[in-house]
């Protein structure tokens, strides 16, 4: 899979997500098995303009040839994508969360992978 198609991916989960969670936080963290009180909206809303910011950031880097900023966007995608995948998981096995944890652990470490290749390619091409 090639850099922009990554970045387009993943921008498209983000925008997703991050619209989800700022103008429906309850309807969304319900298909998790979950309900949220007023401190949990505003926390959720706060996860949802960081996901907007992340898919800006990768939409707009799309086109951008491999470079050591290139690098950076895709080494902060997979810390990010990792630790959430790992704090999922943990409240999938706690019994927390529903199947829709799970199918999001699952989902979350195919775009650690992602990242992971894109990382490993952009160490086989020298950057400028």
């Amino acid at each position: 899979m090639t850099q922009k198609t990554v970045y387009t991916g993943v921008g498209v989960i983000h925008l997703a997500f991050g619209l989800g969670f700022v103008l429906l936080p309850g309807l969304v963290v319900s298909l998790y098995g979950v309900s949220l009180d007023d401190a949990g909206i505003m926390m959720a809303r706060l996860l949802g303009a960081s996901d907007l910011a992340s898919a800006l950031l990768l939409l707009g880097a799309r086109a951008i040839p491999a470079s050591r900023t290139t690098r950076l966007i895709s080494l902060k995608g997979a810390l990010e994508w990792s630790l959430i995948a790992i704090i999922l998981a943990f409240y999938a096995l706690s019994g927390l969360l529903n199947f829709m944890g799970w199918a999001s652990v699952i989902l979350f470490a195919v775009i650690v992978y992602l990242f992971g290749v894109d990382i490993y390619k952009q160490g086989q091409t020298p950057i400028s």
